[in-house]
Parts: structure tokens; C-alpha cells; sequence
């Protein structure tokens, strides 16, 4: 009788578990991703607001001296 599983496996074993790794990382990926949405604001978010506000005062300063 044949195995066409072991068939498949030879012929194509590399590509599935090329496939099997890419799927674990997109899901580690999205996992990742739904983990940092959870924890609120995230250090770009801080960094660019914190960025903001620097050269807010810096333009407030300047101003209230001219």
C-alpha cells in the first residue's frame, strides 16, 4: 500500500516547516502586539509627548521674553 503521508513529508517536508515556523512568529507577533495594546502607553507614545511638551516650553520661554 502506498504512504502518501511519507511521500508528502519527503517532498515537501521543507516547506512545511518552513510554514509551520512563519505561522508560530506571526503568532508570537500578534500575541506580542495585543500585550503591548493591554499595557496603555507605550514608550513611543511617552517619547513623542515628552517631545512636545520640551519644545512647547522652550517656545513659551522665548516668547514671553521678546
Amino acid at each position: 500500500m502506498f504512504d502518501f503521508d511519507a511521500f508528502y513529508q519527503a517532498h515537501y517536508g521543507e516547506q512545511l516547516e518552513r510554514e509551520r515556523r512563519l505561522r508560530a512568529r506571526r503568532e508570537a507577533f500578534r500575541k506580542m502586539q495585543e500585550d503591548r495594546a493591554k499595557r496603555g502607553l507605550r514608550w513611543d507614545e511617552t517619547r513623542d509627548l515628552a517631545f512636545v511638551l520640551v519644545l512647547l516650553t522652550v517656545f513659551l520661554i522665548v516668547s514671553s521674553r521678546i
